[in-house]
């Protein structure tokens, strides 16, 4: 393994990091590339590598439970102020190494400046309107009560570092607490794994016999060699409220909330994350799985309620008109082919109506407003989002039949 870093004080707790993961089990593959700049960690990988080799691969006991650590600001430097007497003490040295190496990085003042949730203590205002983009934003609310600003960020900055672990995990003896009973994901710290950076188009964490969490080769960009994992299905929106950044490569928008009117009908849209899985779906809609909502039906209301639509780019051309034909079909399946067309060709427009002029108002409206003290980075983050968001919206492949300028 190789390890380049403009930063001195970094390379010290680095290596005692890597050496740490591998006494206990774990893989680094020993051609890989791992590059500090600016403050920023990523992996490359040389043509040494096969695409889809195992990059690394941590052992359960070098996956650290996040809960079972409490941690304190000192100066703006992570420490740990307590933590649970059954962690090993080999976890709770690698974890020292871990806020070794965020703090030399300056992690934390980074985070602060773009942790959109933090608009709770420095423009309210302002995140009431972001919020509007998502159905259940504003259930956010309940991470901020009787919190102060620094405990929210320690814990934001977390929770955008940690990963929920499967269940195989639960018998390993480094997760013997309470959530193991309840069968609910563990969250945990990756030591080393945390410097690999998202893009959408790339392999994901994989579970391994061991068990061992692992990450492979994956370049989803040409003429670069820099790995990536995909951290979830997100649109730019979802990740700049959960990393604080702007994600131009999404493959899809998630539209706004909105309800579509048929006079005798509604369908109203929401824009949940939650992800939906659906069990024996027939076979004209299996190539669907990925854009279908969960479908709730209303039928006193003669309503049809969809956790979330995606505003798909050319990879899936039809799909969101399917799936609102698909939609309409399970509130009334008497509906006429005639009738349907039309209303879905209805849906469309408003739907695509409905996201340009809220990203459109949005942009107007941060021209028109005095920016908070300390909100400069979130602010110009929603603007690429902004941005981002409406050239997708344009690129999507029935936009011109839309006819919304």
């Amino acid at each position: 393994m190789k390890f380049i870093s403009d930063k001195v004080e970094v390379e010290k707790p680095f290596l005692e990091l890597c050496d740490k993961i591998q006494e206990c089990g774990s893989f680094i593959h020993p051609d890989v590339i791992i590059e500090c700049s600016a403050g920023n960690m990523r992996i490359r990988a040389p043509e040494t590598i096969k695409e889809g080799e195992r990059l690394i691969s941590l052992t359960a006991r070098c996956l650290l439970p996040y809960r079972k650590f409490k941690f304190d600001l000192n100066q703006s430097q992570i420490v740990i102020k307590y933590y649970d007497d059954d962690l090993a003490s080999e976890q709770v040295e690698m974890m020292q190494l871990m806020l070794k190496l965020f703090n030399a990085l300056d992690k934390f003042a980074q985070h602060s400046k773009t942790s959109t949730r933090s608009l709770y203590y420095k423009d309210r205002e302002f995140l009431d309107l972001l919020f509007k983009m998502r159905s259940d934003g504003q259930k956010n609310y309940g991470r901020f009560q009787g919190v102060t600003l620094n405990e929210f960020l320690l814990d934001d900055f977390f929770h955008s570092r940690v990963l929920g672990v499967k269940n195989e995990l639960y018998q390993n003896p480094y997760f013997t607490h309470a959530d193991a009973n309840q069968r609910a994901k563990i969250q945990v710290c990756m030591p080393i794994m945390d410097c690999i950076n998202h893009h959408p188009n790339s392999l994901g964490f994989q579970y391994s016999p061991g068990p061992k969490l692992t990450v492979r080769n994956s370049k989803p960009i040409a003429d670069n060699d820099e790995c990536f994992v995909i951290y979830g299905l997100y649109d730019a929106v979802d990740m700049l409220f959960a990393y604080g950044y702007p994600e131009p490569h999404a493959k899809y928008v998630r539209s706004v909330p909105l309800t579509i009117d048929f006079g005798s009908q509604t369908i109203n849209v929401l824009s949940s994350l939650r992800r939906v899985k659906h069990a024996n779906l027939k076979p004209h809609l299996k190539n669907l799985e990925f854009f279908l909502p969960r479908i709730v039906i209303k039928p006193e209301k003669k309503t049809v309620e969809l956790s979330h639509l995606y505003i798909p780019q050319e990879t899936a051309p039809n799909a969101l008109r399917r799936v609102l034909k698909h939609a309409l079909s399970k509130l009334d399946s008497g509906i006429q082919e005639g009738d349907t067309v039309a209303m879905v060709l209805k849906a469309e427009k408003e739907i695509i109506d409905a996201n340009l002029r809220y990203y459109r108002d949005l942009l107007k409206m941060l021209a028109q407003r005095e920016t908070a003290p300390g909100t400069e980075q979130i602010v110009e983050n929603v603007v690429s989002v902004a941005n981002i968001q409406i050239e997708k919206i344009q690129n999507y492949p029935h936009f011109q039949d839309t006819s919304v300028g």
